[in-house]
């Protein structure tokens, strides 16, 4: 069996949202945690003009809408994940 894992991570945290029996309900929450994580960055890019250019790559980084590019896509400060995981008996 199978299960999969939404959650985010940075470099200080490694954080589980939301655990799923199906690839479609995960991928569902992971799009929802997506959306939320770039409104959040696209807030702090327009309001904290000091790390503006950080926010910006953040901003780029979450635009992506496939789990799989978005794993591929380097550092960013925090970044939504999907994976999926076996389940031992």
């Amino acid at each position: 069996m199978k299960i999969c894992i939404v959650g985010d991570y940075g470099p200080e945290h490694y954080t589980i949202k939301s655990i799923h029996r199906t690839y479609k309900g995960a991928l569902k929450a992971w799009e929802d945690h997506r959306i939320r994580l770039l409104d959040s960055a696209k807030y702090m890019m327009k309001n904290s003009p000091e790390d503006k250019k950080l926010y910006a790559r953040e901003v780029k980084v979450l635009s992506c809408k496939d789990p799989e590019k978005m794993k591929r896509a380097g550092f960013c400060c925090e970044k939504p994940f999907l994976e999926e995981k076996k389940v031992v008996d």
